[in-house]
């Protein structure tokens, strides 16, 4: 869902509602549609990672999710991948989209430039077998 269509007013309003706004979406996203392993925290950096991941991979939109360990970064990788698995996909919302087919770089101090665009271009890869329509790289 865009969230200017559904707000068109969203210039117009404080920034607290959109917070709130935001939010609620986050809960929609998360508290109703996506199933979560049992025993997780649902805390504020799970959340705000599971939210952000999500709209950056259905916009096709590239991320880099950084933070110190234990900022739940990993955990809100898999939840969406576990999520994301196009027409196999167990809430109806997410059987519309696209299954995600994660390439994943665990980035360390030594890794090269180099490195990271092979992860990139094995990522393209992925778009030239199927149609976009069916897969998220």
């Amino acid at each position: 869902m865009i969230i200017a269509q559904e707000y068109p007013c969203i210039k117009e309003i404080p920034n607290y509602l959109t917070k709130y706004i935001l939010e609620s979406e986050q809960k929609k996203l998360i508290d109703e549609k996506m199933e979560l392993p049992v025993g997780i925290a649902l805390n504020r950096a799970l959340r705000d990672n599971i939210f952000v991941l999500f709209a950056c991979i259905v916009n096709r939109i590239p991320l880099f999710l950084c933070g110190k360990p234990g900022s739940s970064k990993s955990s809100a990788v898999q939840i969406v991948i576990s999520n994301l698995k196009g027409k196999n996909s167990k809430d109806p919302y997410f059987q519309t989209l696209p299954e995600l087919v994660a390439v994943s770089f665990q980035g360390s101090q030594k890794c090269t430039s180099e490195s990271i665009t092979k992860v990139f271009e094995r990522a393209e890869k992925y778009t030239q077998v199927k149609s976009q329509s069916k897969l998220l790289p």
